[in-house]
């Protein structure tokens, strides 16, 4: 297990990297797509850039790293939404 948030983060947003790949020749070889590749992406991205400071008093994650990558993760349900509506079988 990866206990490097950044690294983690490079993980996820590199598995969203291979579902976008497979989402694109899934979509033009069967028209079916997959929805959780906007939600890793952002995701992944977000730990990738910011990690997951802490507070050096406390030990804790900081409430705007956490309040930030619930966002990344929201954003990319309502991303996956709009792509499952947008190209989903019609």
């Amino acid at each position: 297990m990866l206990h490097n948030p950044r690294l983690r983060g490079a993980g996820i947003f590199l598995l969203g990297v291979g579902l976008l790949v497979f989402q694109l020749v899934t979509r033009f070889t069967t028209g079916r797509v997959l929805c959780a590749t906007p939600v890793l992406l952002l995701y992944g991205l977000w730990f990738l850039i910011v990690g997951e400071p802490v507070d050096p008093k406390t030990g804790v994650p900081l409430a705007w790293a956490q309040v930030g990558a619930w966002l990344a993760g929201v954003v990319g349900m309502i991303l996956a939404v709009v792509v499952l509506l947008w190209f989903g079988d019609r």
